[in-house]
């Protein structure tokens, strides 16, 4: 079925028209001709997107309470804690993407439900990350006494780190809520108390079916991963000005923490979404599309996770005394803190022609196809 006149009309002003906000043609362009819903169309279709969402939520909630009964069981691997996270972050993604579209205040609270379980283990992760950098240093270096040190502190700091993470995930009250949420997602005819009032406008019942939503949700995470293209820019695209003054060129080119974080939960949001529509898109752009996220994520998590390493290098050659760490065991920190820099700017180098290839106007039409091809 052809998409509405107006979905046609935003397409041949350009996607870049309105990612500013400026010009955004909001959820409701997923109203095709010809479809003007009866009530008994509407009953039929609103269930869809509720029932899926309350299975993919409850995917979700069956990984979080399976890792937590190997963490009670005493595991400390650190892909059980990945894992975890990445059950978490996918849930409270998607329940902030379908607020729109479902109950708000059930969102609202599934989500707050989850959020303990990144905020448990944010520092868990942070040192995991350092420990893991420690580990691939050149031979010379990792034979030395203070790297054998700063390795041990670490160690000791990881394991502080896991009780405390184990203490809080394993409290009652945050069991509890977790079982009161999973056994309400397991139940089928939890899935009306998830559907959203209803508009006042009987046309847009549309939107409570997965196909429906799928536009809304892809022009969103479209327009806000876009709007991420001023952060990235070559050498080339500076105006001279700014390369006259070398403090404010590198400024540019060396891409602030906060804006690759950024970038990089931008790019998380879009490929769950695109999982989570799955089942209205077609399987081989999907695939190919799915596979060029996780290349963008890959490379942004690289560059994250040595901002990561070179934020605690600086808070321990800060408080070095207090942690018993030697003058040479600082020296250490000064040195692997040049060697991360340089290698996390070759990173961002690499990533300013795959983020212009990424946004190419192609990719911006494979998007619309993605959207519309049904």
């Amino acid at each position: 079925m052809p998409p509405c006149r107006m979905c046609c009309f935003w397409h041949k002003r350009g996607w870049m028209s309105w990612i500013s906000g400026r010009n955004w043609p909001g959820p409701y362009c997923t109203m095709r001709r010809g479809d003007n819903m009866t009530a008994s169309a509407t009953q039929t279709e609103n269930p869809l997107l509720a029932e899926h969402a309350r299975q993919f939520f409850y995917h979700q909630t069956q990984a979080v309470r399976s890792c937590l009964a190997r963490l009670e069981a005493g595991e400390e691997d650190p892909e059980l804690i990945h894992d975890l996270r990445v059950a978490a972050r996918r849930f409270t993604s998607l329940a902030r993407q379908t607020e729109p579209f479902l109950d708000p205040a059930w969102c609202k609270k599934a989500a707050k439900t989850l959020r303990p379980v990144r905020k448990a283990t944010n520092r868990l992760r942070d040192t995991a990350v350092l420990i893991n950098r420690l580990a691939t240093m050149p031979s010379g270096l990792a034979q030395s006494q203070e790297w054998t040190d700063l390795t041990d502190l670490l160690g000791r700091e990881h394991r502080k780190h896991m009780e405390k993470a184990r203490h809080q995930l394993l409290d009652q009250s945050f069991h509890q809520q977790l079982d009161q949420l999973d056994a309400f997602l397991g139940d089928p005819a939890s899935t009306v108390r998830m559907l959203r009032v209803e508009p006042p406008n009987e046309e847009l019942y549309v939107l409570y079916g997965l196909e429906g939503v799928r536009t809304a949700l892809l022009f969103r995470r479209t327009a806000e991963l876009l709007a991420q293209r001023q952060w990235i820019v070559a050498e080339s695209e500076l105006p001279a000005e700014v390369l006259a003054d070398p403090v404010l060129a590198a400024g540019f080119l060396e891409i602030a923490p906060e804006v690759i974080h950024r970038l990089r939960l931008s790019a998380k949001d879009f490929r769950y979404a695109l999982e989570f529509l799955s089942p209205v898109l077609l399987a081989e752009p999907l695939t190919a599309w799915l596979s060029s996220f996780r290349s963008l994520q890959d490379h942004l998590g690289a560059i994250h996770d040595l901002d990561l390493a070179l934020d605690r290098m600086t808070w321990l050659e800060k408080h070095g005394s207090d942690n018993k760490l030697a003058k040479a065991g600082l020296e250490l920190c000064a040195t692997l803190k040049r060697a991360w820099r340089e290698e996390r700017q070759t990173l961002v180098d690499q990533l300013q022609p795959q983020w212009y290839e990424w946004t190419a106007e192609r990719y911006e039409c494979k998007i619309y196809d993605l959207i519309f091809q049904k």
